[in-house]
């Protein structure tokens, strides 16, 4: 569209409304004889000296104040450009008083030597220090001022050590311990937040791998936080369950920490979030894990007796039937207590009368599939077996001989819960 006037902006060019044909070799010699004939050629350069452009004369001209100026005289030349001066070169009386010549290995085309020139750097001078002076000069310092030589023995003997010491720790340093130290002051600091006391105890029990980690956590003060997170949040069911799983793993890393554990007063908050949380699935298959970690060394027991943990364990048992969950964690439990020669007949007894052997029976029947659970309750079934009134108590329950013959006919269950059961 931009045909009568020059558009700045450049355009497409719009499509072709004929495809053009093909020029035959007539046409092409044509048009080339045209082109180089309109072609005109360089001139050549002229080898006599540029003139100067001659003015035109211009007319007379009025300036301001009303006087005419005189015009231009015709082949006027301009002034020539001022050449730039050079400065004057330099004497070699001049440069041998600058410039230290010395002799080196090169040499020209006619084999003669070369001699190169160096400039003296300017010696630095040595920037005075503020502050006191030392007592006694560093062991460098003494070395140049010897000549090379090495201190003198007059000198103490930490003057010269300090200078040698090579900067930077010595061991390597404790990766896990220090995030364990951090996680425990921040959970210390802010024990009113329910919300760090589950992360902090939760990223605690992460972080123990051996029973090296579980003897850090308790020299860093990781059982003092667990305290005081269940004395803060008694009501909070996912602090609580997170404190008693730190708990059984920290005894199942070492088990000499139940020493700790007891010192730091834990064992009775543990039975009272067993008692206030009940039903609850986290709490008490928690809490129960903890005393099946503790029921494996036997010389705990008479602990577990003093704070009543069987008792615990059992009500736990009684108040949840239908969690197989909790039902294994307590039947482990159980196993380990009968399997005790020392046990009381009283803690066998106290077991029968609690109506556990049904509900173990049941639960089995219940979750036929469950490996785990089904050979926890057949170990406590056979250990309970060996007293006379467990034996007959099971024997008397309708359901006991049914149950165990379809878990013998079952083809899904592994060899050990098959074993377990006979």
């Amino acid at each position: 569209t931009c045909i009568l006037r020059n558009c700045p902006y450049k355009r497409f060019a719009p499509p072709a409304s004929q495809t053009p044909k093909p020029m035959s070799k007539k046409e092409m010699q044509r048009k080339f004889e045209e082109a180089s004939s309109s072609i005109t050629r360089k001139r050549k350069r002229n080898d006599s000296p540029p003139q100067h452009p001659v003015t035109t004369p211009k007319p007379f001209k009025k300036a301001r104040n009303g006087a005419e100026t005189a015009p231009a005289t015709v082949g006027a030349q301009q002034t020539p450009r001022p050449q730039a001066m050079k400065t004057p070169r330099r004497s070699p009386q001049d440069i041998q008083s600058l410039v230290k010549v010395e002799e080196s290995d090169d040499f020209d085309r006619n084999g003669n030597t070369i001699k190169t020139e160096e400039i003296p750097l300017p010696t630095p001078t040595p920037k005075k220090k503020r502050g006191r002076p030392r007592k006694y000069p560093r062991v460098e310092d003494n070395v140049e001022m010897n000549n090379g030589k090495s201190a003198p023995e007059s000198l103490p003997t930490a003057c010269k050590s300090d200078s040698l010491k090579k900067k930077g720790p010595t061991k390597k340093e404790d990766i896990i311990g220090s995030k364990m130290k951090s996680i425990i002051n921040k959970a210390l600091k802010q024990s009113s937040d329910s919300k760090i006391q589950d992360k902090a105890c939760e990223n605690i029990r992460k972080l123990v791998n051996s029973a090296q980690d579980a003897e850090k956590v308790i020299r860093l003060g990781g059982l003092k936080m667990i305290a005081n997170a269940m004395r803060s949040h008694p009501s909070v069911t996912l602090v609580l369950a997170e404190a008693n799983c730190t708990l059984s793993e920290l005894l199942w890393k070492n088990p000499k920490c139940i020493s700790a554990i007891i010192n730091e007063g834990i064992l009775p908050l543990l039975i009272e979030s067993m008692q206030h949380h009940g039903t609850h699935l986290k709490v008490q298959q928690m809490a129960c894990g903890f005393w099946r970690s503790m029921s494996y060394d036997f010389q705990e027991h008479m602990t577990i007796y003093r704070f009543n943990g069987v008792q615990a364990v059992v009500d736990s048992m009684k108040r949840n039937p239908t969690k197989f969950e909790i039902l294994k964690e307590g039947c482990f439990f159980i196993q380990n207590i009968v399997c005790n020669p020392e046990v009381s007949r009283d803690t066998v007894n106290m077991i029968v009368a609690n109506g556990i052997i049904p509900i173990v029976v049941d639960a089995v029947a219940s979750f036929p599939t469950k490996n785990d659970f089904i050979e926890a309750a057949c170990g406590a079934l056979t250990n309970l077996a060996i007293d006379e009134n467990a034996r007959s108590a099971i024997g008397q329950y309708s359901r006991t001989i049914p149950t165990i013959l379809s878990i013998l006919e079952s083809e899904i269950l592994e060899g050990d819960v098959l074993h377990s059961s006979l």
